[in-house]
């Protein structure tokens, strides 16, 4: 579930399958305040560790059911153990609304060890914007802090974020808002 400040809850259902390097996935967006579904993403991806670095390459298929769909390819490259590093390329492919377009976002995050079982993670991401929906810039810069409490097959994680949006007048999307949003979320590894 997560919840931006001033508009209402949202319920994020997620369900992946692993088999050795690869993964397919299922993640949905139900916002309660509009009483509609805003989003369905599928996807599947392959896994890939290096000497150095780790490497996912994932086809997606966003639907969404008041909009024009998007189908990209995305290539994520992972780097670093006690202070991790994440460049993420997301390639969107062309639709009846957009050519293509790519989104290049990166990451930078260190785990804190506070409890045995707990993990808290700040971070600072910055997405890129290049064609994306026919805007090219810096879209936005966002510090958060996210959370993980372990139990056995079960963890609870939390996160909070502050997006700073730039893209003020865009030509497509509705403009990128500054805005505090978070989430908490349970998982279950069988």
């Amino acid at each position: 579930s997560g919840y931006v400040l001033g508009k209402s809850p949202h319920k994020q259902d997620f369900l992946s399958f692993k088999h050795k390097n690869l993964n397919t996935y299922f993640w949905s967006d139900y916002d309660f305040g509009a009483k509609n579904l805003g989003e369905i993403d599928i996807g599947l991806n392959y896994s890939r560790e290096f000497k150095k670095f780790s490497a996912d390459l994932s086809a997606n298929y966003f639907y969404y059911p008041a909009g024009v769909d998007d189908k990209t390819i995305s290539l994520t490259l992972k780097q670093g153990k006690k202070i991790k590093k994440d460049l993420i390329l997301d390639l969107f492919l062309k639709n009846k609304a957009i050519s293509n377009g790519l989104v290049i976002k990166g990451i930078i995050s260190k785990e804190l060890k506070s409890l045995k079982n707990l993990a808290i993670n700040p971070n600072l991401s910055f997405s890129y914007v290049n064609s994306f929906y026919e805007d090219t810039g810096l879209s936005g810069i966002t510090p958060g802090i996210n959370s993980t409490y372990k139990l056995e097959n079960f963890s609870l994680n939390g996160f909070i974020n502050y997006q700073f949006g730039f893209i003020k007048s865009p030509k497509i999307l509705p403009p990128a808002k500054n805005q505090l949003y978070g989430g908490i979320g349970l998982s279950k590894n069988f």
